[in-house]
């Protein structure tokens, strides 16, 4: 980080941090959450490791060794457990350290991208950001993916500034962690590499770019090589991903993992699926639901495509189930603020596009298109608002570029009202 800061610059990165963590800690004592966080499968997993049965996990009568799409995580929780003889609380702390750290990466990129009063404020506005506070409470991946997703766009800036053999070696390590813990970062990998070397396709350039991919395919490979050994088959971190394709590709999807009504969308299959479903064991079931997905994507790819268009809608606002997924004031005030954080972010990205250093301007295609990205990315699939807080992070980069913006129209107004109203009254003292 260094690299990237100067030190005023650090000063300021480190009063967001310091606020990030004061939040994260006041939020796990108020609501209990530090002694007793809300625990997900990935639990299971966890103590399936340190039992020494592998990442076992039981799921709708079958036993699976690759459910997890974060493959990342549980090896971190049964490490921290391991570490501190099963402690929930340890695992929040830890959880805690890991928001934190992102909070720094995001200001420290965004003194790049938008300047450094509205990095900090995006700062205090991630710092602040209610699901980032909920989300350390929860023994859950979102918080260790929306890290990585820092460290892998910190790993793209240093190699497109430091050209340099250890920032490609480090951007690759950070891809391959990355695509381990959140499989959607793959769609980034041409986007980084593309952004970081533009208009450097020499030889030197074209060996870190080779670098980045080895590394990166060097530490997904064992996970990959496990999963053929354990499986038979080369699934890609998760065979749960089939699953979640024909979640948001089947005559009864929604956008979502739920309907509107409630109801869970994997228990809406024809019966017939049902069937085979219930007697097929993990690889089995990834060949049904993916045979299934494609099937009924290859019949309407019109309907795929108005799907996809609508999920991608559901991504960047709400989708019809939201108010069951989480309390229905949370939300309320929620929306709120999301949209005061849209708003405000073109506003901001107005600013750059407008008046924009090269630099920023640089760092815009690459935020704005990872954003873009994975939004799109993940609305092949299916969609919920924890999805999207992988990358709101950055979202609130721009954020910060417009309250800057607006805060020193209004200064510049008020300032100017009374410039004014000083000359009116100056002639009568004559």
């Amino acid at each position: 980080m260094k690299a990237l800061l100067a030190g005023k610059e650090r000063r300021a990165v480190l009063l967001s941090v310091l606020l990030a963590l004061v939040a994260r800690l006041g939020y796990l004592l108020i609501s209990g959450r530090l002694f007793h966080p809300e625990t997900w499968e990935y639990e299971s997993i966890a103590l399936s490791i340190l039992a020494g049965q592998g990442a076992r996990y039981e799921h709708n009568g079958a036993v699976f060794m690759a459910f997890s799409t974060s493959a990342l995580y549980p090896f971190l929780n049964a490490a921290v457990y391991w570490l501190t003889a099963h402690s929930q609380t340890a695992m929040a702390l830890v959880q805690v350290a890991l928001s934190t750290l992102t909070v720094w990466l995001v200001v420290g990129i965004g003194t790049r991208a938008v300047g450094l009063a509205a990095a900090v404020t995006a700062g205090v506005l991630y710092a602040l950001h209610g699901p980032s506070l909920v989300y350390v409470g929860k023994l859950h991946p979102l918080v260790l993916d929306t890290l990585f997703t820092a460290l892998v766009l910190f790993g793209t800036v240093l190699l497109r500034e430091r050209r340099s053999a250890s920032a490609a070696a480090f951007a690759g390590l950070m891809f391959g962690l990355g695509i381990l813990t959140r499989p959607s970062l793959l769609v980034l990998l041409p986007l980084a590499l593309g952004w970081a070397l533009w208009r450097r396709f020499d030889a030197r350039s074209l060996a870190r770019a080779g670098v980045v991919v080895v590394i990166a395919t060097a530490v997904l490979l064992p996970w990959t090589l496990r999963n053929v050994a354990v499986l038979g088959a080369p699934v890609f971190v998760a065979s749960t991903s089939a699953e979640n394709l024909w979640i948001g590709n089947n005559p009864a999807a929604t956008g979502g993992s739920l309907t509107p009504q409630g109801e869970v969308v994997v228990q809406l299959a024809s019966p017939q699926l049902q069937a085979a479903i219930s007697q097929a064991d993990e690889m089995g079931r990834y060949r049904l639901y993916e045979r299934s997905a494609l099937e009924y994507i290859a019949a309407d790819p019109t309907g795929f495509l108005k799907r996809t268009a609508d999920k991608l809608l559901y991504f960047w606002w709400f989708n019809p189930a939201s108010g069951l997924e989480y309390p229905a004031r949370w939300i309320a005030i929620y929306r709120v603020l999301y949209t005061l954080y849209l708003l405000t972010a073109l506003v901001g990205v107005w600013s750059v596009a407008r008046s924009g250093t090269g630099r920023e301007k640089g760092l815009a295609i690459l935020l704005i298109g990872s954003m873009a990205l994975l939004s799109v990315g993940q609305s092949v699939f299916y969609v919920e608002e924890r999805h999207r807080w992988l990358i709101e992070p950055f979202l609130l980069l721009y954020s910060g570029r417009g309250c800057v913006v607006m805060f020193r129209l209004v200064q510049r107004s008020m300032f100017g009202r009374l410039a004014l109203g000083a000359a009116a009254i100056a002639p009568s003292r004559n």
